[in-house]
């Protein structure tokens, strides 16, 4: 995912501005292009440069986002007409490339007027404290996730439409650096980050990442400078090792206090459920897991933890904003997930005798019909069954009594018995 992002900036070493010294330094350090012609030049060589390096296929799936943050003060000194002109350069130079690649910008504010510049996506971020003011609460943090990150990005999707991707291109609890210390917290906001996000239909998050101080202070990423990991790094992977890419979804709940999503994973055919408590607080939740033969659930952090369901109803019990992860545990046991086959009608008869139906299971465990008796998809025809009309053989195995009886609906196999 490259950032074509700032342009000139201040203070920025000649060799990688010359021969592209395409605008002036001001301000923050970022101003549009004042020569377009140098510019779509520098896309040309860039874009060249990476195919040169790692292969036209490879480039070809690549996203390349047109400027950072262009709506705003910062990082921007110019109007929309401008961006739009940059945007339609850049996305030409590339595309004449890489056709393949995506090409897409930042430029939420004035959506409508973007989309006719056909962007291949279109990207936003999210920091609670840009949002609901300086220093928030941790509550504010976890109370911004979902009016935010999920009906805004919801919001956002509709109005783009299915052919353009909504992606997320940068997001963490804050923008500065005083709460990125060490604490559970941050893992249990990602939890319900992630949640809302898939939720809200978005095609692609991009955690903004950086290192921190060997303290964990100042920690906008994952790890520190010592390279050790962050506890958010491992509810994040765990998150995404159960809710992986194709995961199939079957539950979600939304409450004030708790955020609930269950989901089939692809890779084992188990049945996953996801839960976190978006209160600081000590919560015990009642959930209704509608739709599955569930007995029990296993805790996948600390398996000794089992918690039993009775009549598709849990009490989960959770401290101050705590997520967790669970197995589902069918009448089964183990973890299986328990398939409910729904068939469709049998098929005419076919000239070689046979007939057949398409069965799909509507818990969606994954596992293939493997001859149970509820999901059978084909069968010889028996009795009065016969070939279908207008032709084909008629060497279907009854007897001299049942073709006399029927012979009259030979020529219709639909009306026979």
């Amino acid at each position: 995912f490259i950032v074509f992002a700032h342009g000139d900036r201040c203070g920025a070493r000649e060799e990688y501005t010359t021969p592209y010294t395409f605008g002036s330094c001001q301000g923050h350090g970022s101003v549009p292009p004042s020569d377009f012609n140098k510019y779509g030049q520098y896309i040309t060589d860039v874009v060249n440069h990476f195919v040169n390096r790692y292969g036209q296929s490879e480039v070809n799936t690549w996203y390349f986002e047109v400027w950072n943050e262009p709506t705003g003060t910062m990082w921007w000194g110019n109007n929309g007409a401008t961006y739009f002109q940059i945007f339609d350069i850049t996305k030409q130079r590339v595309k004449a490339i890489v056709p393949n690649a995506k090409v897409g910008g930042f430029y939420y504010n004035y959506l409508s007027t973007f989309l006719t510049h056909t962007p291949d996506f279109t990207a936003d971020h999210f920091y609670p404290n840009v949002e609901v003011g300086d220093s928030p609460s941790d509550q504010q943090r976890m109370d911004a996730v979902t009016p935010l990150l999920q009906d805004g990005f919801a919001s956002i999707k509709q109005q783009a439409g299915s052919a353009v991707e909504v992606i997320n291109g940068e997001y963490h609890i804050d923008w500065g650096s005083s709460p990125y210390t060490e604490r559970p917290f941050i893992g249990n906001w990602f939890v319900a980050a992630f949640i809302a996000q898939i939720k809200s239909g978005m095609d692609m998050e991009l955690t903004y990442r950086g290192t921190c101080t060997s303290s964990g202070t100042g920690c906008r990423g994952m790890w520190r400078t010592d390279k050790t990991l962050l506890s958010a790094y491992y509810k994040k992977k765990m998150f995404v090792s159960l809710n992986p890419t194709g995961a199939t979804r079957y539950y979600v709940q939304d409450s004030a206090d708790v955020d609930v999503l269950g989901v089939t994973n692809p890779s084992n055919g188990k049945k996953y459920v996801t839960i976190v408590n978006k209160k600081d607080s000590s919560i015990n939740p009642s959930i209704q897991l509608i739709g599955l033969t569930v007995t029990s659930l296993k805790n996948v952090e600390t398996p000794s933890e089992t918690i039993n369901v009775n009549n598709g109803i849990v009490s989960i019990p959770l401290t101050n904003f705590q997520s967790k992860f669970f197995e589902v545990v069918s009448s089964g046991g183990g973890g299986s997930c328990i398939p409910a086959w729904s068939c469709t009608s049998w098929s005419v008869c076919s000239s070689s005798c046979v007939k057949t139906r398409t069965c799909s299971d509507q818990n969606s465990c994954g596992q293939s019909c493997g001859g149970a008796s509820n999901c059978v998809t084909s069968q010889s025809c028996t009795g009065g069954s016969c070939p279908p009309a207008g032709g084909g053989s008629s060497s279907c195995p009854i007897s001299f009594n049942q073709v006399v009886q029927y012979a009259n609906a030979w020529v219709s196999c639909q009306t026979a018995p």
